[in-house]
């Protein structure tokens, strides 16, 4: 870089972000959640890539089953939880730029999804998704926060 590059560079905070958190990974007892399991995929990132993996879950609950056997929650059991988690945690809703960067999440891992997935069905769901998230809408939309 040469002099005055770092001013245009802008550094972001990482730090520990699950990566693959939602209601399997979470351990509740009474109604409080009190621990999390599940490490594999955690990573030093944004704080956001966290929010985009909360939302998510809330967005498309039933595509996080508990076990394979199963099927995941219904999405409006978790319709408080994008309000509840910005009042507890405004920082987050905050960023700059944040409806566009949780858009970029969104479209990697779509992208992975149709370049890697073994399932031809699952491929062509993504390519829809793609399509979708390029003319501007997501998962999200349905999300009041």
């Amino acid at each position: 870089m040469g002099p005055g590059a770092a001013g245009i560079v802008r550094h972001r905070p990482t730090c520990l972000v699950h990566g693959d958190l939602h209601g399997s990974n979470l351990i509740v007892d009474q109604g409080r959640v009190t621990g999390l399991i599940d490490f594999a995929e955690a990573l030093a990132q944004p704080a956001d890539v966290e929010l985009d993996t909360i939302l998510r879950w809330c967005a498309k609950a039933r595509e996080f089953p508990p076990t394979p056997d199963e099927q995941g929650l219904d999405e409006t059991t978790l319709t408080e939880v994008p309000r509840w988690l910005n009042g507890a945690y405004p920082e987050l809703f905050e960023r700059e730029h944040l409806r566009e960067r949780l858009n970029f999440y969104d479209m990697y891992g779509e992208l992975t999804l149709y370049a890697h997935h073994p399932h031809p069905d699952e491929r062509e769901a993504a390519q829809g998704r793609i399509a979708r998230l390029l003319s501007g809408h997501n998962h999200l939309d349905g999300l009041v926060w």
